[in-house]
């Protein structure tokens, strides 16, 4: 897996995760991606990582992932 693939995969699994805390809620999927991607970017700042992930590039439906 890529480093940009493997960081997608870590955004996804921490918006699903803030998704799940804040209860399921419909509608706020973008949010959870964002804030996911930011959590994600903040850490990999700290220990040095210097790929970037644009929240364009790939944005799961949180529907299908609640199936998991």
């Amino acid at each position: 897996m890529s480093g940009a693939s493997e960081k997608e995969e870590r955004v996804r699994r921490r918006a699903y995760r803030i998704w799940e805390e804040e209860g399921r809620p419909n509608g706020k999927d973008k949010k959870h991606w964002e804030r996911a991607r930011r959590e994600i970017e903040e850490e990999d700042a700290i220990t040095g990582s210097d790929q970037e992930l644009n929240s364009a590039s790939v944005f799961p439906d949180m529907q299908l992932m609640a199936a998991e």
